[in-house]
């Protein structure tokens, strides 16, 4: 079934994008596979936009994987891989919510955990998200829509969605969200970024990709009684 456009009828971009999503999973094993601790294997990387290996250059994230960085956050007993790890701006303190900023790819990553007097599951944490104003989508268009197991045994589901403006040249605005219930306990992580218009839809393509394969699977829960590695970076 053909996806409909971004202005209500059917466009390249969105099956641009939905194809994209799997395609660069071969291209980011490597990042995948350090995340977990493993040395990453040899791969043949596909089509990325021009200056992709150079951090900052063309909006892209580096694909140098030892740009790639693990950040733990006290806070919320967890730890989130982040691609070009030194170059993201990161306020763990200030709101309720951990927001991280990489400027040079427009991108920004929202992360909250939050527990609930009632027994959840990943539909009522979407719900509660959306009632405490952790996130707004205005006429938001579905790219992939995955449910899942992970981190460890959260119920969960993966959203990739667009925001598109009123013409071809406004700007696209891209989101992976997760949603996650364990017991009483969800959490909640939104990637958003943007790039000035659907002539950019490479660029947004590669960071959802990204985000999707790399930043929301790589999410490790911290044990109550384990202190965090010495890998790990808190800046």
């Amino acid at each position: 079934m053909a996806h409909e456009g971004l202005n209500g009828v059917p466009s390249r971009t969105a099956a641009f994008l939905l194809g994209s999503l799997m395609s660069l999973a071969p291209f980011l094993t490597p990042f995948l596979a350090l995340s977990c601790g493993q040395a990453p294997p040899s791969v043949v990387a596909p089509a990325l936009p021009k200056g992709a290996g150079t951090p900052g250059q063309n909006g892209v994230f580096s694909v140098d994987p030892r740009a790639l960085l693990r950040y733990h956050s006290t806070r919320f007993k967890l730890s989130v891989p982040l691609p070009d790890g030194q170059g993201w701006r990161i306020d763990d303190h200030t709101s309720r919510e951990l927001v991280a900023i990489h400027a040079t790819t427009r991108s920004t990553l929202t992360l909250y955990s939050f527990v609930e007097p009632e027994l959840m599951n990943r539909q009522s944490c979407e719900a509660r998200a959306r009632e405490t104003g952790l996130f707004t989508l205005h006429d938001p268009r579905t790219i992939a829509d995955e449910i899942t197991v992970g981190p460890d045994a959260y119920d969960t589901r993966i959203w990739v969605a667009l925001e598109a403006g009123a013409s071809s040249e406004a700007p696209l605005k891209g989101h992976a969200l997760l949603f996650g219930a364990y017991v009483r306990k969800c959490l909640f992580v939104h990637y958003a970024t943007s790039v000035p218009s659907e002539m950019d839809e490479p660029l947004l393509t590669s960071r959802l990709a990204t985000a999707r394969l790399l930043i929301l699977t790589g999410i490790r829960m911290e044990a109550f009684d384990q202190p965090p590695k010495a890998r790990e970076w808190t800046p």
